[in-house]
């Protein structure tokens, strides 16, 4: 079989940044805003031609064309790639659930004819104390609304698992680990070891107006964000916490064309320009676009540009450099400043429309 045909079209496993979009706890619809295919040729890739019919009992059979050889090689493997995964997901499932439930149960008992699901709801009630409420779509729109209209500065970050592992240099994690966990932090902007970045990133979240951070409780999110604040000693009991994909749903909820209608605008980040047109086409008041942004060390550059233009709300979709810009906006600058995150992407590619600003 021809090699080529099999490295070409192989299905190829959710890339490490997979989670790049500061997945946290999100609604039905901000999942299917920022939805993922499931990887192999049935996620959209169009499939090789079915092989000809094998010829009759006693003829010779000749060399299948190439379509037909990748076809049954692409079918193979998909069947063998799903029947793996769900096996493993099936082990899973029983590991982190019932699996749990059969470790922890007495001996000599059985509890017959309860989900885990009703065991762990029933024991998430004894914590119910120390559950800690974070910010939603209308105080995170009513902070930003009244920091525009009384002119003070304003800022809201959001931390993802990017942002999260950066900060864990020699600190949580070793510089190997995040390298081998996290390869795509150099496409983020965090060339390693950056400990400046690190040091950059903790002095943002310290003293940011509001944190996002994500709610789902799988490895490096919420329980690394919270393993961070520990360690840097951010009393994260005194800060405002909202999720980390509160961009998207302060635009699913339309809380985000009435925040920014009437507002001067300064979009920046690598696709600055692109927003910048979309945002001036619906009406909306566009003060400057500032762009590149080459990562976490061009930020004093960055700040420097961003420092010529007259605005009030800066919208700031610049990979893990907007965690300290969108603070640091505010901090010196003394303006409003958002971080927009891939909400950009989505709106420039048309996936993600705007109402017009003589609408909202």
């Amino acid at each position: 079989m021809n090699g080529s045909a099999r490295g070409k079209r192989r299905p190829r496993r959710r890339a490490a940044h997979g989670f790049r979009k500061k997945a946290g706890g999100a609604s039905g619809a901000v999942k299917r805003l920022r939805k993922r295919k499931r990887p192999g040729v049935r996620s959209g890739r169009k499939t090789a031609p079915a092989p000809a019919p094998l010829p009759p009992a006693g003829e010779a059979a000749g060399p299948l064309e190439p379509a037909a050889q990748d076809h049954i090689y692409q079918t193979a493997y998909n069947r063998g790639y799903d029947e793996g995964y769900d096996k493993g997901f099936d082990r899973g499932r029983y590991a982190g659930g019932d699996g749990v439930v059969d470790q922890l149960m007495p001996n000599g008992f059985v509890l017959p004819l309860v989900p885990v699901e009703d065991i762990i709801a029933a024991g998430l009630e004894r914590f119910r104390d120390r559950m800690w409420p974070v910010m939603g779509t209308a105080e995170v729109t009513a902070f930003l609304t009244d920091a525009l209209d009384s002119g003070r500065p304003a800022s809201v970050i959001r931390l993802g698992d990017g942002e999260l592992l950066a900060m864990a240099q020699e600190s949580v994690y070793s510089i190997e680990y995040i390298r081998k966990h996290a390869p795509f932090l150099t496409y983020a902007g965090v060339e390693l070891p950056d400990p400046a970045a690190r040091d950059a990133l903790v002095t943002a979240v310290r003293n940011a107006d509001i944190v996002g951070i994500p709610l789902l409780r799988v490895p490096h999110f919420q329980h690394l964000a919270f393993q961070l604040f520990d360690f840097y000693g951010i009393d994260w009991k005194a800060k405002r916490i909202t999720h980390s994909t509160i961009n998207y749903a302060m635009y699913l909820e339309h809380a985000l064309s009435a925040l920014i209608k009437g507002r001067k605008l300064l979009t920046v980040g690598n696709h600055a320009e692109g927003l910048a047109a979309f945002l001036k086409d619906r009406g909306y008041h566009v003060a400057g676009a500032v762009a590149p942004v080459m990562g976490m060390r061009d930020v004093p550059r960055v700040m420097e540009s961003v420092a010529a233009h007259d605005f009030d709300l800066a919208i700031v979709s610049a990979g893990i450099a907007a965690v300290v810009l969108v603070w640091r906006i505010a901090a010196e600058l003394g303006k409003a400043a958002f971080d927009f995150g891939h909400l950009a992407d989505s709106m420039i590619s048309g996936e993600a429309p705007l109402v017009p600003a003589g609408t909202a």
